[in-house]
């Protein structure tokens, strides 16, 4: 019995440190969530909020606005989320003027059991201090991020600790970076699976829809201006998506500008000014690319806060 439990002990003790040392790695080492906590509290005198997902994280640079602006965005961030951040860190905010909010072909699809979710809810738990729906007593991950994210997320997050010593990949106003465009990955091949991986939130468009008009509702009561932003995406990314349902999100959000005064649209997903070459991959944008978008942006809501 004496050498079965050190037999144990010794195969069970990699594992644990293996464990520790990870956990440790997420609850001490800054990342995108908490910086992103330390950003909103220290640009409390900025006048725009960029909210969104990754679309908007390396789509649009706050240093180049005329407006102080500071992104709020991050990587899968879904409209549960935007709407938690907003009422906790920014519609109280007597400086905030505006935000901007992306919604793509998929927003208003994602639901809170999405694969993303089921595991980022956990840092928007400890690293944001914001309560997204679906945590669990029951679920160990409420009690180790190290059980939280897949194996090869991890695995990543190890890669990118050990290369930069951080698990930031955003600057001090919170905006990410793609530099270039990337054969592998900006194709016609990688656009179908794309395109396909975001076809496969299907959830009902009711919840988010609600939480659209929520955020929108928060900020005419404080007299937020709201300017929602499709992204541009390559024709790569455009030609496998589905029309119809892109067709039903622009509407959606064009009846949001009928119907609510502080809402502006901007539907950039097939626009001219952008080409393939201003995307690192099918649909995120690079940083010739994300020039383009922020100024374009700018003066967009230039636009909005001169009107009375």
């Amino acid at each position: 019995m004496k050498k079965f439990i050190l037999r144990l002990l010794y195969f069970l003790l990699p594992i644990i440190v293996g464990w520790m040392g990870i956990e440790a790695m997420y609850r001490f080492v800054p990342n995108n969530y908490s910086v992103k906590y330390e950003g909103l509290r220290k640009n409390k005198d900025a006048e725009v909020f960029i909210l969104g997902n990754s679309h908007s994280f390396y789509g649009l640079y706050p240093e180049l606005m005329s407006i102080k602006t500071y992104n709020a965005s991050n990587i899968s961030q879904p409209l549960i989320c935007d709407k938690l951040l907003f009422e906790k860190y920014i519609a109280n905010n007597t400086n905030a003027k505006a935000i901007v909010l992306t919604i793509d072909n998929f927003s208003f699809s994602e639901g809170i059991d999405d694969v993303e979710l089921s595991w980022r809810r956990y840092f928007y738990r400890d690293c944001m201090y914001i309560d997204v729906p679906g945590t669990s007593h029951a679920d160990p991950k409420g009690y180790s991020l190290a059980l939280a994210p897949r194996f090869n997320i991890t695995m990543e997050s190890i890669k990118l600790y050990f290369k930069t010593g951080t698990l930031v990949q955003c600057n001090d106003r919170g905006a990410g970076r793609n530099e270039g465009v990337s054969p592998e990955f900006n194709n016609e091949k990688i656009a179908k699976i794309i395109v396909g991986k975001h076809l496969s939130a299907d959830g009902e468009m009711a919840p988010n829809i609600n939480i659209l008009e929520e955020i929108i509702t928060t900020a005419a009561d404080k007299n937020i201006k709201v300017l929602i932003i499709t992204m541009p995406v390559t024709s790569y990314y455009s030609r496998f998506s589905d029309k119809n349902k892109m067709k039903k999100v622009s509407t959606i959000c064009t009846q949001m500008e009928q119907k609510h005064p502080n809402v502006t649209y901007l539907n950039l997903f097939t626009d001219s000014r952008f080409n393939n070459n201003d995307f690192y991959d099918t649909d995120h944008l690079n940083e010739s690319g994300a020039h383009k978008c922020t100024t374009i942006t700018d003066s967009t809501l230039n636009e909005i806060l001169k009107r009375k």
